[in-house]
């Protein structure tokens, strides 16, 4: 599935970037313009004062955009690496985009926070759900999948360390599991389409059913 990127927002540079000061008199330029925007239906023929309100909320909206776009493509690298098999980088540049625009709708600068903060979290959610869909279309519950990721960015730092791969049992131990679970957890995160019959752990007389409901259970709770 592709996502289309709004062309304004498919090209940028360093020169976009921004200051907190310069991110702050967009942001309340932006929300000026909002407010604008909506009192112009009210008129046929709008005071030029609020017809330029209006343009300049829509300008501070595309340049907060397009100075945080960097930040949607290094997002979308980091899932890409893991999951290229499955999505393409566009799709993902694409899905933060998507999130990044949420975080701008959503974002109120009384409440004491940057934007960049609120965009990261809406950013991530997007390109989140985005692979989710597109690498395991059955139903993965939502538990298990918090779990597959922990579990994907566990093997991606071991592997910065070390230059290696990390075995079954280093997993175990640093994600405080039992090699059995963290095997289940592999037999997922591998497979685009799995069934609940799948073999799990070195014997193999296990199936991945056997552990989803421990793995949904207590045990995740206690590390959320």
């Amino acid at each position: 599935m592709w996502l289309k990127i709004p062309y304004k927002f498919r090209w940028w540079h360093g020169s976009m970037r921004i200051t907190a000061q310069e991110e702050a008199a967009l942001i309340q330029q932006y929300w000026s313009g909002q407010q604008a925007e909506r009192q112009l239906s009210r008129f046929a023929q709008p005071p030029p004062a609020l017809l330029a309100s209006a343009n300049a909320g829509r300008e501070a909206e595309e340049r907060l955009l397009n100075s945080h776009m960097p930040l949607v493509k290094a997002v979308a690298k980091q899932f890409y690496v893991s999951n290229k098999r499955y999505v393409d980088l566009e799709d993902l540049i694409g899905a933060g985009t998507q999130g990044l625009v949420e975080a701008l709708r959503r974002y109120r600068p009384d409440r004491g926070t940057r934007f960049a903060t609120l965009a990261t979290w809406w950013i991530r959610n997007r390109v989140t759900k985005f692979v989710r869909q597109e690498r395991w279309p059955t139903h993965i519950p939502d538990n298990v999948y918090r779990q597959i990721l922990r579990l994907m960015r566990a093997t991606w730092q071991f592997s910065q360390r070390n230059l290696r791969e990390p075995t079954v049992q280093e997993l175990a131990g640093l994600l405080e599991k039992t090699e059995q679970e963290v095997s289940a957890l592999m037999v997922w995160a591998r497979s685009d389409r799995v069934s609940l019959d799948a073999p799990v752990g070195e014997d193999g007389r296990s199936t991945l059913g056997d552990f989803i409901s421990t793995i949904q259970g207590d045990l995740i709770g206690r590390y959320d």
